[in-house]
């Protein structure tokens, strides 16, 4: 994991790299990873995008498990967690790095202290049920 502060300390000859930062959140997102290195190349640049075009300020934190047990994407989490935690992240949104967030009004922004959001497609979670209100 790089961050933008870590690039101007390693290259102090650089011209300064900046981060938009319109909030006054920090933001992370840990993401469980093996073996999947096409999906990553993907992920990455299309999240960073999609943070940025809301001008939030993030870390993508890949919890990379590479020992040859069953994958363990719990305890990657977990460590995601801690990892967040330790930098002073405000907030955290798990994420898989197979799954791009296309809907530009999913919103990532702070939910507020104390508040969980749950950020998913229904057509992956089975027991998920749409509730449509109608209004007459």
């Amino acid at each position: 994991m790089i961050n933008h502060s870590s690039l101007n300390t390693f290259f102090p000859d650089r011209p300064k790299i900046t981060c938009i930062n319109a909030s006054p959140t920090y933001f992370s997102v840990p993401v469980p990873f093996r073996d999947r290195d096409a999906e990553l190349s993907q992920f990455a640049p299309h999240l960073t995008k999609f943070l940025r075009q809301q001008l939030i300020d993030h870390n993508i934190l890949v919890m990379n498990q590479t020992d040859g047990y069953r994958f363990n994407r719990a305890s990657l989490i977990n460590v995601g967690w801690f990892e967040s935690d330790r930098m002073g992240c405000d907030y955290m949104v798990m994420h898989d790095v197979d799954l791009l967030p296309l809907n530009p009004q999913i919103n990532y922004h702070f939910p507020g202290d104390g508040i969980v959001r749950h950020i998913s497609s229904p057509s992956y979670h089975p027991k998920y049920v749409i509730r449509i209100m109608y209004l007459l």
